[in-house]
């Protein structure tokens, strides 16, 4: 399964950003490990750090597509897949 097809939606596939933070948890244990954190928390919870998180990036002038990225891990469905796509390559 690749990412592109995990992904249907044209929007999420054209991340750059979002694409590269996953292939990038596939080879990188620390990546892994803090989108596995992120995608482990409640929905409530996994909603409220996101939200944190890119209120200080936006703070810090972070590029847009960074923060476009982060904020598909707010996505219940999203981050169901990055689990699944994770767990199927034995990451999770």
């Amino acid at each position: 399964m690749s990412l592109f097809s995990l992904f249907k939606k044209k929007k999420i596939s054209e991340n750059d950003f979002f694409i590269s933070i996953i292939q990038i948890a596939e080879e990188d244990s620390l990546t892994s490990k803090i989108i596995r954190q992120i995608i482990l928390l409640s929905a409530d919870e996994r909603h409220k750090y996101i939200n944190e998180v890119i209120a200080s990036l936006k703070t810090q002038k972070a590029p847009a597509e960074l923060i476009e990225g982060i904020m598909y891990l707010q996505d219940d469905a999203i981050s169901q897949k990055v689990y699944t796509y994770l767990k199927n390559k034995k990451l999770i």
